[in-house]
C-alpha cells in the first residue's frame, strides 16, 4: 500500500491534478536541522516512514554541508548519523536512491560554490534496523 502511495503523488506531482484524498500536513519535530538548500533525500522504512538527508547548501548559501541526516515520521525526530569516516565531500544536488530500508546510493552533486561537479557515488548502510 505504502509503495501504491508513492506511485500516487508522483502521477499527481507530473500531471498537476489533485488526487481525491491527498493532504499536506507540516510536521514539527523538536529539533531539526540547520536549513539546508538543494541537499539529496530520499525515503525508506524502518517501523515507519522515515528519510535520508545528505548534504545542501547551509543557510545562506555560503556553507555547503557534508552531514547526514535521518528522519523518522513515527516519532517525528531528526538523528545525525554521518559517518566518522570515508563520509563524501561536502556538496549540494546530489542524487540519492534507497536500495533497501538501509541502504543507499548517492550520486554527483556539485562540492563547491565554484560549482564542481562530483562524478563519484558513494554506499551508505545504517544500522537503523
Amino acid at each position: 500500500m505504502k509503495k501504491i502511495f508513492l506511485l500516487l503523488f508522483c502521477w499527481f506531482e507530473l500531471n498537476g491534478e489533485p488526487i481525491n484524498g491527498a493532504t499536506w500536513t507540516q510536521v514539527t519535530p523538536a529539533a531539526s536541522p540547520t536549513p539546508l538548500s538543494a541537499p539529496a533525500m530520499s525515503a525508506y522504512e524502518t517501523n515507519g516512514k522515515d528519510l535520508i538527508l545528505f548534504g545542501g547548501y547551509i543557510d545562506d548559501d555560503t556553507v555547503i554541508s557534508n552531514k547526514t541526516y535521518s528522519y523518522s515520521l513515527a516519532s517525528n525526530t531528526w538523528t545525525d548519523i554521518t559517518a566518522t569516516s570515508n563520509s563524501p565531500s561536502a556538496r549540494f544536488g546530489a542524487s540519492m536512491g534507497i536500495l533497501k530500508s538501509n541502504e543507499a546510493l548517492m550520486f554527483g552533486g556539485i562540492n563547491s560554490l565554484a560549482r564542481f561537479g562530483c562524478p563519484d557515488l558513494y554506499y551508505l548502510f545504517t544500522n537503523t534496523d
